[in-house]
C-alpha cells in the first residue's frame, strides 16, 4: 500500500512537472501578452526566436533594421516563442536603467555566467551586494585619483612605443595592433589597478595570461546560447561533477571559458596573496611593489581593512574584484584603441590633424590629467568612436529582466499593431528587455542623418538640439556607452585616460595604414577584429611607419629657414622632423610650401609659392627691406612697447579702426608688444576660417579666458575646447521655445522702468540717465528671467551694491587692456593670500576695481546659486515659490545639470561661474545696445516716431506674445541697423595654438607686389577678429556703410552680402559673433531690446541732452559725458511723457 503511495506522489509530480515544463513554453502561443500589440519583425525560428540573430557574431542586419524602421521601441521573440523587448528610445533606457532599474535587473543568465568566470565582482552581484560593492570601488576610480595614476599609463604607453619603434625601425613592417593594443591595456590595469607587472611588451609574443584574456571576447560570443544553460549548472571553480560537466561540454566557447576561468582565478589568487602579505608587513614592503601601493586594489585593500563589518568585502569578492577589473579595462579599451586606429587609417587626414595637435600640445612627453582630457580633436576622435557608428559598436546591446509587472512609458507614442496608439506599455514580471546601445548612439532621430557616420568634428560645435533635449541617460557624453544608472561602467575615466595617453604616444612617432588582409569586426562580448572570416582569433594587422621615415619619403631632406639680416636663406636641420617642425613653427620669417605642404629645399624664391607669415619678421631681428615678402598692408606705427595694441583698444580709439576699414582689403598687419605682430582681419571669408572652420586653433586670447575666469569664475566665457563645448550644450536652453514662456517676465520687469522713468519725471527732473536705467531694467530682467532672482524692483534712486558693481565692469575692463595681459599669470583673485596681496598693490585703478566686482559677483552669484539648489532638494512647492517659480534659465540648467551624464555634469564652481557670466553679459551689451537706439532714436526723430506708430498701432505696448513682437518688421529693422552699425562689441581677440595656413577670399598685394592668396599664420600669433568693421565693410555693404539706415533692411540686401557668407549667428552680421564661442545668449537680448523699446516708445518721447555725450570703447561700446572727466557709464536724454492722443 505504502509502495502504491509512494509511486502515486512520484507519478504526480513527474505529471505536474511534465504540465509545468510543457505550459511555461506553449502559454507563448497560448496566452495573449500586451507586448502582443508591439510592432517587431517576425521570427525565422521557433527554437531560438530572434536571440541568436542578436548574438551572432556576424549578425548586424537584425540591428541595423530595428534602428531604421522602428521608433525606439520593437517586440522580438525570444526562444520557445517567448516575447522579448527590443528599446532604444532614450525616455525609456531612462527608466529602464536609472529610474527603475531595480525593477529591471540584469539578466540572470548574465550574473550567473559571469559569477563562474569572474567570480564575485561588480559585474556578477544585483541588488544591495552591488550597491556596497561600487561604494567601495567609486573612490579608486574617481578623476582626482585618475591624476595620481597618469605618470604609470604614459610609462607603460612608452613601453609600446619603444617596442613598436624597434620593429618598424628597418622599414614598414605590418604589425598585429590589437595583440600590442590587448598587451599595453594588460599592462596598465596590472600597473594602475594591480600594482603587479604581467608584461613587460619586450618579447614578440605575450604570456599565457594575455593570451588566455584575448580570447574572452570570441569564446563569450560563441557560448551566447549555450550561457543560457550553464548558470544552471554547479561552479565551474570547484571540483566535482560540475567541472567535469563543464569539461565534458560539447561547446569550444563553453571549454575556452572554464579554462579562461581557472587561469584568471589561479593568477588572481597569487596577486591577492602577494598584495595582503606586503600589507601586513608594512609601508616599506609596499612602497616596493609595482605602483608603490597607490594602483587601484591596494587602496581598495586598505580601505577594506578598515571598512565596517556590513561593508567589507569578502576574499572571493576581493578576488572577483579583481577578475573583472582585468577582463573589463582590458579587452573592452584595447578594442576600441583598435576601433580608434582603423578609422585613424581610414582617414589619413583626420590622423594627420590629430597628429599635429598632439606634437603642438607635446602630448607624448607627458601632459597632467586636464591637459590631456581637454585636447579638443583627441576628445572628438575618442567621443565619435565610442558614439559608435554604423558598424563600430562596443557593446551593442545589454540585456535585463523585469523582477516584476511595470510600466514602461514612451516620450512619444507608437502606433500598436491594432492601429491604436500606444503611450506605455505593461511590461509583464521575467520579460527579457533588450537595451539597444549601438541604436540610441546612432539614431538619426536624435544624431541627424549623417548619424551613421563617423565624424568627429561633429563633436568640435554644440551638438543638435535634438541631443540635449533627449536627456540620453549614459554617463558619458550623451552616449549609452558606457551605459548608465546604479549599473554604468564604473571605469569609464579610467578607460578614457588609457585611451589618451596611448594615442599621444604613439600617433606623434608612427603612421598607421591599414593591411591589405581583409578584417571584419564580430560582435562577441564586446566588439573585436578578426582576419577574414567571423569567429576568427582576434587579429587586426595594421602597417606601420615611423614619422621620420614618412616625412622624408614625401618631402625628401629636411630643411628649414633661418633668416638672414637682409633676406631668407636655407639650412639643413640634424634633427628630427618633430624637433624640426617645432623649430619652424617658431620663426620669425616666411615659410615655402610646395602644393603638398612640405618644406622644399634650396629653391629659389620666384619658383616658390609664397605662403606669407603675417610679416613677424621683425620679431627679433629688425624690419627687413620690402623685398623681404612681408605683407604690404602694414601699419608702420610703434607707439611704444605695445605697438598699435594701445591704439586699438584705447577708450577713444574709433579713428584708428575707421583708418583701417578704410585703407586696408579685409585684412591688416599691426605692431604688437615689443616689435611682435598682430594680424587684423575683417574679411568675411578669412573671420569664417578664424571663428568657425578652424575655431580650435585660433582659440580665445589667453589673457581674456585667464582674466574672465579670476573674475567671473569658470563659465562660458572663460572655458577652451571640450569643456566650452561641454558648457555651451548644457546651456543651450535659449531657444526660441524658451524664450516664448519668458516674455511676460520681460513685460513685468520693463513695466517698473515706465513707472520709475515716469515717477521721476513728475517729480520735475529735466533729464534722466537711461543708461542707468536701462542697466538696472537689464539686471532686473536677466535676474527674474535668468536666475529666478529679482536684483532690484527699480523704485531706490541709487541702484544696489551689485547693479553698481556691473556698471563699473565695462569702464574697468577697458582700463586694464594692457594690464590684462599680466593678470593671466596671478593667483586667482578670489582666493586669499599671496596672490591677492600682490594685486591689490598694482598701481592701476582698473585693476583695483576688477577686485572688487569680483568679490561683489561672486558673493551674490554663491548666495543665489545656494538658495536655488536649496529650492530644488525641497522639492516642487519650495521652487513655484521662488521668482519666476522655477521656469529660470538657472533653475532648469540646475535640474538638467543633476540629471546629466557624470561626463557632461558641471561643477559647482562652474554653474556659480555660469551665473556671474549670464549676469554680466546680459547687462551690459544689452543695455548699452538699447542705450545706442534711444541715442540714435532721439538723433533721427522721424524714425522714432515711425517706430511709435508700428509699435502702437500694433498694441505692442499691451504684452505680445514672442512670434507677434519679433514679427514686427520696422522694429526689427532698427534692431538690426543699430546692432550694424554700432555692435557692442568691436573686436575679439584669438591666439593661433598651432602653425596654420589662412586662405583668403581674394588675393591680396604683398610689398614685394606679388599677389597673397593665403597666409601662413604661426603657432601663438595674435589675431584681432574685427567685427565692427566687418559690418560695416563697403565693399559688402555699400558706399553708405557707415550710415544709420534702418530702411536697407526693409529691402532685399546686396548681393555682396548674401554672398559674402559672413558667418555670424545673426543677419549676416558679426555683432554676435559665429562658431563655437558665439554669443549663447543672442536671442535673450533681442527679446529684451525689443519689449523695452515697445514700451518705452508707447509712453514717453526722447530727445538728446544739452550735455555732449561720447562713446568709448571699453568691454563693450558705452556712452558717458564728454566734460565728465571720470569715463562713468552715463547717458542723459530728455524724456517726455507723451502728449494726450499720441
Amino acid at each position: 500500500m505504502s509502495n502504491d503511495i509512494v509511486t502515486s506522489l512520484v507519478q504526480g509530480v513527474i505529471i505536474c512537472s511534465a504540465t509545468w515544463v510543457l505550459w511555461k513554453f506553449f502559454r507563448q502561443w497560448v496566452v495573449k501578452s500586451p507586448l502582443d500589440n508591439i510592432p517587431g519583425p517576425p521570427s525565422k525560428s521557433f527554437l531560438y526566436g530572434h536571440l541568436r540573430d542578436l548574438l551572432r557574431l556576424d549578425y548586424w542586419e537584425i540591428h541595423n533594421h530595428l534602428g531604421e524602421n522602428y521608433p525606439g521601441i520593437a517586440k522580438l521573440r525570444g526562444p520557445w516563442g517567448s516575447r522579448m523587448l527590443y528599446v532604444f528610445e532614450p525616455n525609456a533606457l531612462h527608466q529602464i536603467l536609472v529610474k527603475d532599474q531595480y525593477i529591471y535587473e540584469e539578466g540572470r543568465f548574465f550574473i550567473r555566467s559571469n559569477q563562474l568566470v569572474l567570480g564575485k565582482g561588480l559585474l556578477s552581484t544585483l541588488g544591495e551586494h552591488h550597491r556596497k560593492q561600487r561604494k567601495m570601488l567609486n573612490p579608486v576610480f574617481s578623476p582626482k585619483h585618475m591624476r595620481h595614476m597618469i605618470p604609470m599609463f604614459y610609462e607603460v604607453a612608452r613601453l609600446l612605443g619603444q617596442a613598436i619603434e624597434s620593429r618598424v625601425k628597418g622599414g614598414p613592417q605590418e604589425l598585429d595592433m590589437i595583440t600590442w593594443m590587448g598587451r599595453t591595456a594588460l599592462e596598465i590595469v596590472g600597473q594602475a589597478g594591480l600594482g603587479y607587472s604581467f608584461d613587460p611588451l619586450v618579447r614578440d609574443k605575450p604570456d599565457e595570461y594575455a593570451a588566455a584574456l584575448k580570447t574572452f571576447s570570441n569564446a563569450m560570443g560563441k557560448a551566447a546560447i549555450p550561457r543560457r544553460v550553464i548558470p544552471y549548472l554547479p561552479d565551474i571553480r570547484f571540483a566535482g561533477i560540475g567541472h567535469k560537466i563543464l569539461e565534458m561540454f560539447p561547446h569550444d566557447g563553453v571549454k575556452d571559458l572554464v579554462k579562461l576561468s581557472d587561469i584568471l582565478w589561479t593568477r588572481s589568487t597569487e596577486i591577492l596573496t602577494q598584495k595582503r602579505e606586503a600589507l601586513e608587513k608594512g609601508d616599506e614592503s609596499v612602497a616596493a611593489q609595482v605602483g608603490e601601493g597607490k594602483d587601484i586594489m591596494s587602496i581598495l585593500l586598505k580601505a577594506n581593512m578598515e571598512a565596517s563589518g556590513d561593508d567589507k568585502l569578502s576574499e572571493e569578492e576581493l578576488i572577483g574584484q579583481m577578475s573583472t577589473l582585468i577582463l573589463a579595462a582590458m579587452d573592452t579599451t584595447s578594442n576600441a584603441l583598435g576601433l580608434i586606429l582603423t578609422r585613424l587609417a581610414e582617414h589619413p587626414d583626420i590622423q594627420q590633424k590629430l597628429r599635429e595637435e598632439l606634437i603642438d600640445a607635446d602630448a607624448d612627453k607627458g601632459l597632467d590629467f586636464d591637459a590631456l582630457m581637454n585636447l579638443p580633436l583627441l576628445e572628438a576622435v575618442c567621443r565619435e568612436t565610442l558614439r559608435m557608428s554604423v558598424d563600430l559598436p562596443i557593446l551593442q546591446a545589454v540585456f535585463r529582466e523585469t523582477r516584476k509587472d511595470v510600466v514602461l512609458p514612451l516620450a512619444e507614442p507608437i502606433r500598436g499593431v491594432d492601429g491604436k496608439m500606444i503611450h506605455e506599455i505593461f511590461v509583464p514580471k521575467d520579460t527579457t528587455v533588450v537595451a539597444g546601445l549601438l541604436n540610441c548612439n546612432r539614431n538619426k532621430a536624435l544624431w541627424g542623418d549623417d548619424a551613421y557616420e563617423w565624424k568627429p568634428e561633429r563633436w568640435l560645435k554644440p551638438l543638435p538640439t535634438a541631443v540635449a533635449e533627449a536627456r540620453i541617460p549614459g554617463v558619458y557624453a550623451n552616449l549609452m556607452t558606457f551605459l548608465g544608472g546604479g549599473r554604468a561602467c564604473i571605469g569609464f575615466k579610467f578607460s578614457q585616460l588609457e585611451m589618451k595617453v596611448i594615442l599621444s604616444v604613439i600617433l606623434p612617432r608612427f603612421t598607421f595604414e591599414k593591411s591589405e588582409k581583409s578584417v571584419v569586426w564580430n560582435l562577441g562580448g564586446v566588439r573585436y577584429p578578426a582576419v577574414g572570416k567571423y569567429g576568427g582569433k582576434a587579429c587586426l594587422p595594421m602597417k606601420h611607419l615611423s614619422t621620420e621615415a614618412y616625412l622624408h619619403n614625401t618631402c625628401g631632406d629636411r630643411a628649414a629657414l633661418t633668416l638672414g639680416k637682409y633676406g631668407i636663406h636655407f639650412k639643413k636641420l640634424p634633427h628630427t622632423s618633430r624637433s624640426f617642425t617645432r623649430f619652424a613653427a617658431q620663426l620669425p620669417g616666411v615659410l615655402l610650401h610646395n602644393q603638398r605642404g612640405c618644406f622644399m629645399k634650396d629653391a629659389p624664391p620666384p619658383k616658390v609659392r609664397v605662403e606669407t607669415l603675417i610679416a613677424n619678421i621683425e620679431f627679433h631681428i629688425g624690419p627687413l627691406p620690402s623685398h623681404a615678402g612681408i605683407l604690404r598692408h602694414t601699419l608702420a606705427v610703434m607707439s611704444g612697447p605695445d605697438g598699435n595694441l594701445q591704439d586699438v583698444v584705447a577708450l577713444d580709439s574709433w579713428s584708428f579702426h575707421d583708418h583701417l576699414v578704410e585703407n586696408y582689403p579685409g585684412i591688416a598687419r599691426l605692431q604688437g608688444s615689443f616689435g611682435s605682430s598682430i594680424l587684423y582681419v575683417f574679411d568675411p571669408h578669412a573671420l569664417h576660417h578664424i571663428l568657425v572652420k578652424d575655431q580650435y586653433i585660433y582659440e580665445e586670447a589667453r589673457f581674456f579666458v585667464r582674466t574672465h575666469e579670476l573674475v567671473l569664475g569658470k563659465g562660458l566665457l572663460a572655458t577652451l575646447g571640450i569643456s566650452l563645448s561641454s558648457s555651451y550644450f548644457t546651456l543651450y536652453t535659449n531657444n526660441n521655445q524658451h524664450m516664448r514662456h519668458m516674455i511676460p517676465t520681460f513685460y513685468s520687469v520693463g513695466r517698473l522702468l515706465l513707472r520709475a522713468v515716469e515717477a521721476r519725471l513728475l517729480a520735475g527732473s529735466d533729464e534722466i540717465d537711461m543708461s542707468e536705467w536701462t542697466g538696472r531694467a537689464a539686471l532686473e530682467i536677466i535676474g527674474q528671467a535668468g536666475l529666478g532672482y529679482s536684483f532690484d524692483p527699480l523704485i531706490d534712486e541709487q541702484p544696489n551694491q551689485y547693479a553698481a558693481a556691473l556698471k563699473k565692469f565695462t569702464y574697468a575692463i577697458g582700463s586694464v587692456a594692457i594690464p590684462r595681459r599680466i593678470l593671466p599669470y596671478l593667483p586667482n583673485v578670489r582666493f586669499a593670500g599671496i596672490g591677492r596681496a600682490v594685486l591689490k598693490l598694482v598701481p592701476h585703478d582698473g585693476v583695483k576695481k576688477l577686485i572688487e566686482i569680483s568679490d561683489t559677483l561672486w558673493s551674490c552669484s554663491t548666495t543665489i546659486y545656494n538658495e536655488k539648489k536649496r529650492a530644488l532638494e525641497l522639492g516642487d512647492a519650495a521652487v513655484t515659490q521662488q521668482v519666476d517659480e522655477g521656469k529660470d534659465i538657472m533653475s532648469i540648467l540646475l535640474r538638467a545639470n543633476m540629471e546629466a551624464s557624470q561626463e557632461d555634469r558641471l561643477d559647482e564652481d562652474e554653474l556659480i561661474g555660469q551665473m556671474s557670466t549670464l549676469i554680466l553679459a546680459a547687462v551690459d551689451t544689452t543695455s548699452n545696445a538699447l542705450s545706442m537706439i534711444l541715442a540714435l532714436l532721439a538723433k533721427h526723430p522721424d524714425v522714432q516716431e515711425k517706430l511709435r506708430e508700428e509699435i502702437i498701432q500694433a498694441h505692442a505696448d499691451q504684452g505680445l506674445d514672442f512670434d507677434a513682437l519679433m514679427g514686427l518688421p520696422y522694429l526689427e529693422a532698427v534692431c538690426r541697423e543699430t546692432l550694424r552699425v554700432y555692435a557692442p562689441l568691436t573686436q575679439v581677440f584669438r591666439e593661433t595654438r598651432k602653425d596654420v595656413v589662412l586662405p583668403l577670399a581674394e588675393p591680396i598685394r604683398g610689398l614685394d607686389g606679388q599677389l597673397i592668396h593665403e597666409i601662413f599664420v604661426p603657432k601663438n600669433t595674435t589675431i584681432v577678429a574685427a567685427l565692427m568693421n566687418c559690418n560695416r565693410n563697403k565693399a559688402i555693404w555699400g558706399s553708405d556703410a557707415y550710415e544709420w539706415k534702418p530702411e536697407r533692411w526693409l529691402s532685399p540686401l546686396p548681393a555682396t552680402v548674401t554672398e559674402a557668407k559672413i558667418p555670424g549667428v545673426y543677419s549676416n552680421l558679426m555683432t554676435f559673433l559665429g562658431g563655437g564661442r558665439a554669443c549663447i545668449g543672442f536671442k535673450f537680448s533681442q527679446l529684451e531690446i525689443k519689449v523695452l523699446l515697445s514700451l518705452l516708445l508707447s509712453k514717453f518721447t526722447f530727445e538728446a541732452s544739452d550735455q555732449p555725450i561720447v562713446w568709448r570703447m571699453g568691454g563693450v561700446r558705452y556712452p558717458s559725458v564728454a566734460q565728465s572727466g571720470d569715463h562713468k557709464a552715463s547717458l542723459p536724454m530728455k524724456v517726455r511723457l507723451l502728449h494726450v492722443g499720441k
